[in-house]
Parts: C-alpha cells; structure tokens; sequence
C-alpha cells in the first residue's frame, strides 16, 4: 500500500478510441451467435448522454456489454484494464485500486486530495479511492472514455471516466444462474431474477466469490518467529492475496407512462479477505528469501486488535443508492434527474515492513458518504429533424471523508532496525556529480536489524543489563518489548456546484461540431488530527520527536477554502461514408486544488493549522482519430493519436524532515491506441488491440529528480488478441471457446523510477494467455465451461516500494498465478 506520503510522515515519519464495435467485436459476437449467426452488432452507449452508435461518437471510448464481460471473463477493473487500450488498474486489494488512464493514476486514499479519474455508477459520482471498487456483475454496459470529459463526467474527470450501467429490471421473467469452482478452492456463485407488470418491474442479483491465498504465510507456525503460543493476542494468520467478496444489488423501475421511467438501484457489498502479501526484498522470512514468489512470514502486531483495530486483512462495506428519473416531455426534448449516495467503511491492517519483524504495523481506517444530485434538460434533434442536439444541466456534490492511520511498533525493534538515510539530502541532486548519490528512501534499514538465521533483532534498554544498548535477538531473552503507537487522521469536507451546457451540431449532413462547457464553483475543508505520545525509551525521543512533530491529542484542526474553475472540450467529426468517419478534440480537464491541512503551534504554543494550498491541475489534451465499420460489421478498424500537456503535476518526495507535497514539474504524454476486430466465418470471430504511451515530467533541470522520469504503473506497450469460436453442432448442441493473449511492457512503480536499498522498483514485460471453452445446449439454457488464466503460469509483480520503502525495505506484490476450474451456467 502506498499511504498518502504525508500520512506516513505523520503516523511514522511525523480508446485509443475503442468503441464496442471495435474492442469487443469478437466477444459480441460471440454473444450474438448464440442466439443466431449473423454479423456483428453494434453497441449502443451514451457517452454523450443520448443514445448514439459508438462508432458516431467523437471521442475514445472502449465499450464492453455483459456478454462480452463474460467472454473475457472479468469479474473486476483490473481484468477490463487487461483489454482495454490506455486504461491501467492496478488492484492491490479491493480497498486500494488505482486507475490509470493515458499515464495519469489516480490512487490516493487522503480523503483532502481530488481524484484523477471519475468512475461513475449509473451516473453518479463513486470516484473516492476507497470506494471506487466493486463488483462487475449483471451489467448492462461498462464505457471507458479517454481525455478529459468534464462536461460528460463532471469534475473528476481529469483525463478520462470509467462508467457503469447496471443491468435494469425486465417485464419478462428471467433467472440465471452460475456456479464456478477452481484450484486455491476458488468459489463463484452468482444470478439474477427479474420480472414484473407494465407498471413495475423488479430485479435480484447476487453474486459471492472466495479463494484462498496463493501467497504463503508461515507467520504463526512453529516454523516461524511468531509460533502459535505468542499469537494467542495478535493476529490470526490466513495465506496472503486471498478473495472473499459478496455482493447484491436489488432494483426496481417504474413505468407509470410511457414517457416516464424511474429507476431505484441499492447496492451493498461485504469483503473480508486477507492481507495483501507486501514481501521485504531487504528482510527475508525464516529460512527463506526475498523472493516475492516465496513464501512470506508477516505476523504484524502482537498488539493488532486493540490498536489497529483488527487482524492482518481487509474488512470492507460499501453501499450505495441510485435513483433515476427520464420524462420524455415530447419527441426531442426529456428531462433527465439522477440522484447518488454513497458510504462506506473500510479498515485495512497490512505489515508494511513485509517482515517477521514487529516493526512497521499499519491500520489504515477509511470512511466516506457523499451524496449527488443532478438535473439535467436533453434535446435530441435528430428525433424531430433537427441538426442539433445537446443538454443544459446542473450539478450538486458533496462528500465528508476521513482517513485514519494507526501505526503500531517495537521502540527496540524500531531503534535496532531504521535510521535516517544520509543520502536523502537534496543537495546532492543541485551537483550533477552527486546527483547519482541521491536516494529516495528518507529511512534506511541497518545491517545488525536481522541475523544469518533471520532473527530480529532489539536494542536492549534494560539498564543494567550486559547487553545494554546493543542489539540482541528477539528470542533471545535479553531486552524487553517496548511497544509503541500513534496516530494520524486526515479529513475533508467537499462541497461542489457545477453548471454545464453542451451541444453537437450538424453541417451538410457529413459534418458535426460539438462544444462543451462547464463552470465549477467548490469549497473544501481539510482537516487533521493525531496521537503521538512521547518514546518510553529517552534515547528514542529524539528520532520520534522528528517524526511525529505534532499531537494534537486527538483535537482537530481544519482550514476551508474557495476555488472556482472552467473546464470543457470542442470536437469536430466528419462522416465520409455511412461506415468511415474522423474526428478531432481538443479537451482542458482539471484537477481540484489541495487544501492540505497539518497540526502546527503558533508562537504562544496554541494549536493551529498550518495549511498548504496545491495548485489545482491543468490538462490539455489534443486528439484525433477514425472510425470504421468495414463489410456490414465483418470488420473493424479503429485509431487514434493523442498529445496531452499537463501543468502542476502533483506528487510526493521524500525528505528528512518528512514528505512533502510538490509540483513535479510540467508534463506532456504523447501515445496512439488502436484496434482490428470482427469476424471471419459466422462461428468465428477475432480481436486484437495495441497501445503505446510516452509520459514523462519535463526533463528540465527545475524539476530536480522528477525531470524526465516516466509516469509510474504506466508501460509503454499494452496489447491484446484473442479468438472465439461459437458453432451449434447436431443441432442441439454448441461448442464454444476464446483464447486470449495480453501484453504489458515494463513499468516503473515509483515516480523518481529509482531504485531502494538497490533494488529496482520496476517490472519487466509480461504476457499472459487466458482460455476458456465448453459445451452447451443450442438454445443457451445450459452451459459446461472450463477456463484457465495465465495459463502460461508467468510470474510477475504487481507493485514495488510502497510505504516499506519510505523506511529502506521496499515491498513486493506478487501478481497471480495460474488459476483454472469448471462453471455450471443456467439461463432461464
């Protein structure tokens, strides 16, 4: 987990343009044939908020219906970034996704700092980090739309949106069900019900996944350092990278006419997996190595539950409440009111120094509610004749979150094991002939913290004693535990108010240019707290008087302030053909200013915020593409190229007073997304998609140990392939099966792209191949499925560095292995 630097310094420290059409032609397709052979259909998405065919919408958008989801198989983000051109998402866990569009991630969980990427849920705002994960289950469609869409997307939508639109209920009755079970004894169960009158219809889905972790924990085992007679009041220990997620969502529309349809969508979801496996490549588990595809030994805290609220793992809940009114007043014009709530509660305890040792123990205490309301006048004109279409609309958010960080450690562990890092001075970076010196790390760990045998080590504070003031083994009986905790919370209060108009209209019937306006008036509170109690040990007061400067004793302090802002976007299409189109945009996205508040003493030693104002973000973004729709859908051909500058580029740097806040710098991202899809007979059909992106902060000298360094998480090459074959066979019968490729070239996981304690925080290419394929009935009411992913059982990481490596032992997150099993599926 990468906490919020300055919650680290404070707790311890003080597509392309990707239509449906294109991008999942293939499993579309393959959807399609199952009900009969015909060519490929086209989705319709309303990006633009009116329903229009992805191929006349002039933007990047990548559009995946259900039928494709479950041809892909993908239950969760990280899987559709896998097929999706210049989308990235990272998921360390449930709890901590992170959204890259085009280069720019959006992960941070400080509730006072405005998301990159907007991710909507049948229209309204869910974009806070914490509570931007959830199932992907019984959907309708997902859209993801590249470039800044403020207008669209409203006012996260710095560099793309990631929409979805849940399945509605249905006047028929339906059911499905699925059940599905794998090796790490993977379980999925899920289906739906729907039906209903002309006036009501209701709908029911569920859906529960598990698997145990791949990662083994030997933490609690007589093998281990924590056998299981100290661990009757720590923390009980499961495998590491687990899943258990259940899920439900009931919904119900109203038809009172039929120019009126409301609909009311709940969703409520529960997880409670384990710990995610962050592995030391510094400090090594007992007998084994530093490997992160070893087996790892993370005890955290004996003192777990009573001050990290918990045991290793996540306990999450998230719920939401939807509510959609559409009145077509008359043929062209509808009024459209969508209204959003939001909650959750999460607390996720994660052994940050990835170590037997009981040394950096972290609790990360994430709650959030907001709630959304907005109307909005539509005008389609092509229903009445009329070139023009657009809406006029206005938009009330407001959002409460806090963040919570409980640190739990040993003052003798701490003292043997971390010191200042001498070399995180950024005075070497001003020499270029010390510049190389410099490191990114503000701690580093010392060489007597672990012994050959890989026991821990403890600086003895026993006066007296004939050890005093030397490291001795944990086991060993001489030195005493010294526990130490502390705290560090964050809090914002959001309230933003946005009036936006845009509209498309038709030249010569070929040409159609369209404008966009938003105008944005917020207010954001940010606010902190802590508990920082002095060191037990005198000779350790000094070090964790400079880390935690501050306690406030747990008394809050706030600041508010006022910000407003213009964002929007103009493009222009050309339709040469009724199959072949081009397009140009040009988009300003915006990312809200920081009111980042810190505990501070005045002159007279009253308590008060010392407040730092981070300038809001600027992105332009300048775009162009084509569009094709050859041979009645047989194929299909889509590209873009794209050039974004970006101004006040946000990041974090380590020092020795702490993390700091800056402005990396200026950017520019320069990259072209593309796509071939369709079908070659009627029972097969094909995919492929590739993506190269350049982002980099300017490499100018005043930018220091950012110039020129790339975008983390983000490759330079991503690309996919894939076949379906779906053929009925004796009539009665269908055999059907995708196999699937996906290729990601290296990736930094840190933005200075610098190594900790020697050891690189970057990744090289990966591949994975996918397959799935199986038997079923030709009316589609049964199906047998076997499937396999990363069937080439490549391995790979997910993440390097993480908070360990703010202290010199940076972290490693092992990606999946190969996971196989069979599905039972039963359409009704």
């Amino acid at each position: 987990m990468r906490l919020s630097a300055r919650l680290v310094r404070h707790a311890v420290l003080s597509s392309t343009a990707l239509s449906a059409l294109a991008l999942v032609a293939a499993p579309v397709a393959a959807q399609t044939a199952r009900d009969d052979a015909r060519v490929i259909e086209e989705l319709v998405i309303t990006a633009q908020k009116r329903a229009q065919s992805a191929l006349d919408v002039p933007i990047t958008v990548s559009a995946f219906d259900q039928g494709a989801l479950d041809t892909l198989r993908i239950s969760e983000f990280d899987q559709l970034s896998d097929f999706t051109p210049g989308l990235v998402v990272q998921e360390q866990s449930p709890n901590n996704p992170a959204f890259v569009i085009r280069g720019i991630t959006s992960d941070s969980g400080d509730s006072q700092i405005a998301p990159r990427v907007t991710i909507y849920e049948n229209g309204f705002d869910v974009s806070r980090s914490r509570g931007s994960q959830f199932e992907l289950y019984d959907l309708e469609r997902i859209e993801v739309v590249k470039g800044p869409q403020a207008t669209l997307f409203g006012t996260a939508s710095l560099v793309g949106a990631v929409s979805v639109i849940t399945a509605k209920p249905e006047r028929d009755l339906g059911a499905s069900a699925e059940l599905s079970y794998g090796n790490y004894d993977f379980v999925k169960a899920r289906g739906h019900i729907t039906g209903g009158n002309d006036w009501v219809q209701g709908r029911l889905a569920v859906s529960y996944r598990r698997r145990d972790g791949f990662v083994d924990n030997i933490a609690g085992t007589p093998d281990s350092q924590t056998p299981p007679d100290q661990t009757t009041d720590g923390p009980a220990v499961r495998d590491l990278n687990g899943l258990d997620i259940f899920a439900i969502r009931p919904s119900v529309r109203f038809t009172p006419s039929d120019d009126l349809t409301v609909d009311l969508v709940a969703n409520y979801q529960k997880e409670t997996p384990p710990a995610t496996a962050f592995k030391s490549g510094v400090l090594r588990p007992t007998g084994g190595d530093t490997s992160p595809f070893s087996f790892a030994e993370l005890g955290g805290s004996p003192f777990s539950r009573e001050v990290l609220g918990d045991d290793l793992g996540l306990d999450r809940e998230r719920y939401t409440l939807n509510l959609t009114a559409d009145w077509q007043v008359s043929d062209a014009i509808s009024v459209s009111s969508v209204t959003g709530y939001l909650n959750f509660d999460s607390l996720e305890v994660f052994d940050a120094d990835g170590s037997p040792a009981f040394l950096l123990e972290f609790g990360e205490d994430a709650t959030g509610e907001s709630v959304s309301q907005e109307f909005r006048l539509n005008y389609d004109g092509a229903l009445a004749g009329n070139p023009f279409a657009g809406f006029v609309g206005v938009n009330y958010f407001h959002e409460n979150g806090e963040q919570g960080v409980p640190f739990s450690s040993d003052e003798s562990i701490l003292a043997a094991c971390v010191t200042p890092n001498p070399n995180n001075n950024p005075a070497l970076l001003a020499d270029p002939a010390t510049a190389g010196q410099y490191e990114i790390n503000a701690l580093r760990i010392q060489p007597f913290c672990q012994n050959a045998d890989a026991s821990i080590n403890r600086i003895d504070f026993v006066p007296g004693s004939p050890s005093f003031g030397l490291p001795v083994p944990v086991n060993s009986g001489a030195g005493v535990a010294v526990p130490y905790a502390a705290s560090f919370t964050n809090t914002a209060n959001l309230d933003t108010v946005s009036v936006f108009l845009d509209g498309s209209y038709t030249l010569f019937d070929r040409l159609e240019l369209t404008g966009g306006i938003r105008y944005i008036h917020e207010s954001r509170q940010g606010g902190a707290f802590t508990r920082v109690p002095d060191a037990s040990v005198a000779a350790l007061q000094p070090l964790l008087g400079a880390l935690f400067p501050i306690d406030t004793g747990g008394v809050e302090v706030t600041d508010k302030r006022s910000f407003d802002a213009v964002v929007g976007r103009f493009n222009a299409l050309y339709r040469f053909t009724d199959a072949v189109n081009a397009y140009v945009t040009i988009g300003r996205g915006r990312r809200s200013p920081v009111v980042q508040v810190d505990p501070a003493r005045d002159a007279q030693g009253r308590l008060v915020a010392a407040t730092q104002i981070i300038d809001d973000e600027i992105l332009w973004n300048y775009e162009g593409g084509v569009k094709a729709d050859l041979a009645g859908g047989r194929a299909v051909i889509e590209a873009a190229v794209f050039y974004q500058a970006y101004q006040d580029f946000q990041t974090t740097i380590n020092t020795p007073d702490g993390f700091e806040t800056v402005t990396a710098g200026d950017a520019n991202n320069i990259g072209v997304e593309g796509a071939l899809s369709g079908r070659l007979t009627d029972w097969l059909s094909y995919f492929s998609t590739l993506a190269y992106t350049e982002g980099q902060i300017d490499d100018d000298a005043e930018n220091g140990i950012f110039a020129g360094t790339r975008f983390r998480l983000q490759p330079r090459w991503t690309a996919s392939a894939g076949a379906t074959v779906d053929r009925v066979v004796l009539d009665r019968w269908r055999v059907f099966g995708t196999l699937s490729w996906t290729h990601r070239s290296s990736v930094f996981f840190e933005q200075e792209n610098r190594p900790i304690a020697g050891l690189p925080l970057s990744e090289g290419p990966v591949n994975l191949v996918n397959l799935q394929a199986g038997v079923g009935t030709a009316d589609g009411r049964w199906e047998v499925t076997g499937f396999a992913s990363n069937l080439n059982n490549a391995q790979y990481i997910i993440d390097a560095g993480n908070t360990g490596g703010t202290f010199g032992t940076p972290t490693f997150i092992q990606g999946a292995p190969r996971f196989f099993g069979i599905e039972l599926r039963a359409n009704y």
